[in-house]
């Protein structure tokens, strides 16, 4: 959970359609954070979609995660690991590695693809990271 507290009315407030994902500025910010090695501030980028998904789910009475929430959280999760990393702080890295890959093994491929991102590469980047490496995803952009 952040230690910020959050902005009501926020770019964010909106919850992200896993097909409007891609497309989305916040997502596309934590993608270049995430990138260029800014993970504390990526995670806080996805963490504030993430909850704004859960929060919709909520209040329409949903119980199960959609596809785009438990995508966001598997990218909270890589995010975290990234912050471990640069701790040096290998277990913690590790479990937030592995939490980030189960969240993804239980997606579809097109629900990454909407998101400009593809299985592979977000499993390679959450093994770099449980080893201690850091590593960029390299998104591609949406519809590319």
């Amino acid at each position: 959970m952040s230690k910020h507290p959050r902005v009501a009315g926020s770019a964010a407030a909106s919850r992200p359609a896993a097909s409007r994902l891609g497309a989305h500025p916040r997502h596309q910010e934590a993608l270049a954070l995430f990138d260029a090695g800014r993970f504390f501030a990526a995670h806080e980028a996805w963490e504030e979609l993430w909850l704004a998904a859960r929060a919709t789910r909520r209040r329409a009475g949903a119980s199960a995660p959609a596809a785009d929430e438990q995508l966001l959280h598997a990218l909270v999760k890589l995010a975290a690991a990234g912050v471990k990393v640069g701790e040096r702080k290998l277990p913690a890295a590790r479990h937030h590695a592995s939490g980030a890959r189960a969240l993804l093994a239980a997606l579809a491929s097109d629900t990454l693809l909407d998101a400009g991102l593809a299985r592979a590469r977000l499993g390679a980047v959450a093994d770099a990271l449980a080893r201690g490496e850091l590593a960029p995803l390299g998104a591609a952009a949406p519809g590319a």
